[in-house]
């Protein structure tokens, strides 16, 4: 059983009475998010019209606004946006979500069909980027699945999908903040929430050893799972190259000496390995 120390008893203490909220860590998978960073305010184009007839909730009600699409759990959502109307949704974040390195959202949806989510994003609430389409190849099953009834009827069994999302994309700087998206989909997105995204937690498992040659010293890496489309294999934090998913790679350092770090990462996601270190004489 993992103990807190004194002194951390003390330091949230501290936090508590200062009215300092802390985040904590909700996952989905391999997903880690924020919890402060689900969202707080919705704002819905059409006034609740959609949402009214097409709500997602694990209890048989409907959660209303903002409860649709905003706080820190994966219990409610809005089906089919997109099916008999493009309803864009807008939602406030109190706790600003920065632009890291990697993945900085998590768009969460239940995948009872496979869809395309646009996202825009504002640096002030107000003023948003040039939207842009996150297609259902970039959704990545967390493993995790829900059971919702859908605006009264079922309940209806669905996986849950993540598509990460780097503020990268929308031309922000490193560290800019956003206070706000907006979303909608098309054909029928089925929407959960778009939370901060904390990190994704190593899915691959690494594996390295030398082989010598001809006077070669060869570095070979094997991985699993590997799902397919390819991998970009890094050492010593830098891409050394790209190749199949196919579960092996091998890296040629001649007569190289020193300490080597590997890791591979999936090109279409932010899914990376374990690092492993080589030492070669």
């Amino acid at each position: 059983m993992e103990t807190i120390s004194i002194k951390n008893l003390a330091a949230i203490a501290g936090l508590l009475l200062l009215g300092v909220e802390s985040a904590l860590p909700i996952t989905l998978g391999p997903f880690i998010f924020n919890d402060l960073q689900f969202g707080d305010s919705l704002s819905e184009s059409d006034g609740g019209t959609f949402r009214n007839a097409n709500w997602l909730n694990i209890v048989n009600e409907n959660p209303g606004n903002p409860g649709a699409l905003t706080g820190a759990n994966f219990d409610t959502g809005i089906a089919n946006i997109g099916l008999t109307g493009t309803p864009v949704y807008t939602i406030g974040y109190n706790t600003v979500i920065a632009n890291n390195t990697g993945a900085d959202l998590g768009i969460v949806s239940a995948r009872f069909s496979s869809d395309t989510f646009t996202l825009a994003v504002s640096t002030d609430g107000i003023h948003f980027t040039d939207s842009i389409d996150f297609g259902p190849e970039l959704a990545v099953d967390s493993g995790a699945g829900n059971s919702y009834f859908y605006a009264g009827g079922g309940p209806f069994d669905a996986e849950l999908f993540v598509t990460p999302v780097d503020l990268d994309v929308f031309g922000l700087a490193s560290g800019e903040t956003i206070t706000a998206v907006r979303v909608t989909s098309f054909p029928e997105g089925d929407l959960i929430r778009i939370a901060g995204l904390t990190s994704i937690a190593n899915s691959i498992t690494l594996e390295a050893r030398v082989k010598r040659q001809q006077g070669h010293r060869f570095v070979v890496l094997t991985w699993s799972p590997a799902d397919g489309g390819s991998v970009n294999v890094l050492r010593n934090g830098a891409v050394v190259g790209t190749t199949d998913d196919d579960g092996g790679a091998q890296d040629n350092r001649y007569m190289s000496t020193g300490n080597f770090t590997y890791q591979v990462c999936e090109t279409d996601t932010d899914n990376c390995s374990n690092e492993v270190t080589i030492k070669l004489r």
